[in-house]
């Protein structure tokens, strides 16, 4: 919570210093270099003052600072002492630090407050704010970033934030290694293409054309034996002249095992070909790109093995 004196404590030498410059401008002589510096003064308590009710404290310690000075009036620059050491207690300030994924302190990162730079570097020294919601954000060189959103309190001196930054992934690189020759030295970068699977396990196409493959087989027998089983009932009991339904709905077992029999068959045919394709080896493929000095400049080469 800011303090704040009472209004008339407050305005008091501002009055009185702002009448003192009102007499001497009544004069007929023009306003002396002394009148215009206790002009700034009295200017300056009174934008304190209001940067202090707005909580911006900081801005409030540098204006009273202003009418504190030793040529500001005496009556003036006693109340400005006293409202500048009010205000330099009440100044919140952090001290941020960062680590790694390991717990580790990083030094070689920069604090931002607000979208502005604070630290360059994280020292460990406070950081001075005004009272209230600020994001604070860190970033590393090599440690990616991290940010938090915090609410300072006034009075509240040197509070520790430590954030912890990512990892960064760096990209990977091919193997490279250096052989010497008789004119210079080259660099040879070997690499193998990745193969699509690995070594165990069965690919997953086998395993859901396989599955839908035995599926639709299995509904093939059974639609295919009833379908068969009523049609033959059909034939030795009322052929030619069985009801309409019966032999729709032998018909309709017959049709459904036909449709199965079609599924199945080109399932098993897709399981088949990804499991061909899973048991090809991709060949090993490797590389030399050599860079060496000729008479001619720089002459590079690409020797491909297989």
């Amino acid at each position: 919570m800011i303090v704040s004196a009472p209004f008339t404590r407050r305005r008091i030498g501002i009055v009185i210093a702002a009448g003192a410059v009102g007499c001497s401008l009544t004069r007929a002589t023009p306003a002396s270099a002394a009148d215009k510096t206790t002009l700034a003064c009295i200017d300056a308590a009174e934008q304190g003052e209001k940067a202090q009710s707005r909580a911006n404290l900081v801005k409030a310690r540098e204006l009273f600072t202003r009418c504190a000075a030793s040529d500001c009036p005496s009556v003036l620059r006693h109340d400005c002492t006293t409202w500048l050491d009010e205000t330099t207690r009440q100044i919140p300030s952090v001290v941020v630090g960062a680590r790694d994924a390991n717990g580790q302190d990083v030094l070689d990162a920069t604090a931002t407050v607000d979208g502005v730079r604070a630290q360059d570097r994280l020292d460990g020294t406070a950081i001075e704010l005004n009272p209230g919601p600020h994001v604070i954000r860190v970033e590393g060189s090599n440690h990616g970033s991290a940010e938090q959103r915090v609410v300072i309190r006034a009075g509240e001196k040197s509070r520790t934030i430590v954030l912890t930054l990512a990892a960064s992934v760096e990209p990977s690189s091919p193997v490279v290694s250096a052989a010497p020759s008789s004119t210079a030295r080259s660099t040879d970068v070997t690499a193998s293409p990745t193969p699509e699977r690995g070594s165990g396990g069965v690919p997953l196409g086998v395993v859901v054309f396989g599955g839908v493959g035995v599926a639709a087989l299995g509904v093939f027998t059974y639609f295919g034996v009833r379908g068969k089983d009523d049609a033959d009932h059909l034939r030795s009991t009322c052929a030619p002249a069985c009801a309409s339904s019966d032999v729709d709905h032998a018909h309709t077992e017959l049709v459904a095992a036909d449709i199965a029999l079609g599924v199945g068959v080109l399932a098993v045919a897709a399981a088949t070909y990804f499991g061909v394709r899973a048991l090809e080896r991709p060949r090993a493929a490797a590389w030399d790109f050599v860079v060496a000095p000729s008479l001619h400049g720089v002459r590079s080469s690409a020797v491909l093995r297989f």
